[in-house]
Formats: structure tokens, sequence, C-alpha cells
């Protein structure tokens, strides 16, 4: 029996990845190819009327109830950004974000070819009951300009090393529809760690870096969108989607 990812319920439909609501909203949006890589082979890129991906793993319960409720408080930010509007994103409007692109993150795991997922089962449901996000993630936002197709990247971050506490897993998501890019970063310790300890990332800066828009941990201030600068197409998106990758923290 196939058991949803987020409360153990029978997941007995596919359920959209991709949000219908947002797929229609999104510019551009229509009839086009599809192309994917699943680790380093390229599948058989393939047509379709609209952008969509079906997950087996979400119930209808969850996908109709929390998630669905969810998504209404997202959609206002959404069609400001998609229409090019100027928008201050205050601390609630942070934490939608940042919960929303969380279990973006989560659902797209349900592609991978096996069940060998990164975030756990406690904090999935965690984020479904009570709009938790789980202890050492940072949420980004960036405009990219050029780009109307959708994008996602998945990547495991290997062989970091805290002087502390030894190994520490990483994954990072990183997702554009169309103008609206999220990367998503979640820490793992291998010993347990304070969640409110500071958490320091060792690495070059990146010329990305003044695209992208922190909103999680929420910050105290307001928020102003879009950033100072852009994201130019896929090619910045993929740049994007590596900047964490062999680092240490």
């Amino acid at each position: 029996m196939r058991q949803c990812m987020f409360c153990k319920g029978q997941a007995l439909t596919n359920e959209d990845a991709w949000p219908v609501w947002l797929m229609k909203a999104m510019p551009g949006a229509g009839p086009g190819t599809n192309y994917a890589t699943r680790g380093e082979a390229d599948l058989q890129p393939w047509r379709s009327q609209k952008p969509q991906q079906k997950v087996k793993y979400v119930c209808r319960k969850c996908n109709n109830g929390c998630i669905s409720k969810l998504e209404n408080r997202l959609k206002p930010i959404v069609q400001n950004i998609y229409n090019l509007k100027s928008v201050d994103l205050d601390s609630v409007s942070q934490m939608i974000l940042a919960v929303w692109s969380v279990k973006s993150a989560m659902v797209f795991e349900a592609l991978r070819p096996t069940q060998s997922w990164y975030f756990l089962d406690s904090e999935r449901e965690a984020l479904m009951k009570s709009l938790d996000v789980p202890s050492w993630t940072h949420v980004w936002v960036a405009k990219c300009i050029n780009y109307q197709g959708v994008f996602t990247s998945g990547v495991d971050l290997g062989g970091i090393v805290n002087t502390s506490s030894g190994p520490v897993k990483g994954y990072v998501t990183t997702l554009s529809f169309g103008p609206l890019a999220i990367q998503v970063l979640n820490i793992r310790f291998a010993t347990a760690t304070n969640p409110s300890a500071k958490l320091t990332i060792d690495r070059p800066a990146s010329s990305l870096d003044s695209a992208t828009l922190p909103v999680w941990p929420a910050q105290h201030q307001i928020v102003s969108w879009p950033p100072s600068s852009e994201l130019a197409g896929e090619s910045d998106l993929e740049a994007l989607s590596k900047r964490w990758v062999y680092h240490h923290i």
C-alpha cells in the first residue's frame, strides 16, 4: 500500500507536484517540451499541453486540506510577483513563502527513482500539522528573467565536516516557476545540536548572492521584492543550484 508522505494515510491517487493554479498563473505557461535529468542521465524529452508533474505519495486529504489552505495564503503573494509588482514581505509573508517552499522541496523528493528521501517522516508531519520548518533550514527567493519554464533540482551535499560535531548531511533544492525562483537548504548534524545555535557556512562569495532574498529564518524587518539583481535564464538557475556544493560549516 502506497502511503502519503505527510500523514501515512493511503495515497490512492496521483497528485500534482506543480499546483494547477500556479501553472495557470505562471507567465508563458502552455504547450511545450519537458526535459529532465536523473542523476547524470538525461531522460527522453516529452511533450505536454501544460507544465505538469504527478507524484504518487501525497494523499487527496492532505492535498485538498492543509496544502490547499497553505497555497490559498500564498496566492496573493505570487500573483503580485507574476504581475511584476514590488512586494513588501513582512514576517508572516516570509513564513508562508518558506513553509510552502519547504513543502515543495519535500514533494519533489517523491520524484526520486527510490524512496531514499532526505527529509524525515517527523519533519514532513510537523510541517503539515503545525507549519514547523525543520531546524537548520534556510530559504531564499529570487527573480529570474528570460525564463518561462519550470526548473527543479535536488542536490545531496556530501563530504561536509564540522570540527565539533563530525560529518554533516545537507540537501539543497532549487526551483523556478517562471520569474519566481526558490532555494531551500537544509543541514543535518550527526550529533545532537542546539537548534537555536547559529549556523555559519564557509564558502566564497557568489555573484548570484545579490539576486537572492532570505525569507527563512524569517527576517525581523520587511524584505522588499524584487532583489537588487536578477537571475538570467536557465544557466544562472543551474549555477544557483550548485552554489552550496563542496563547502564547509
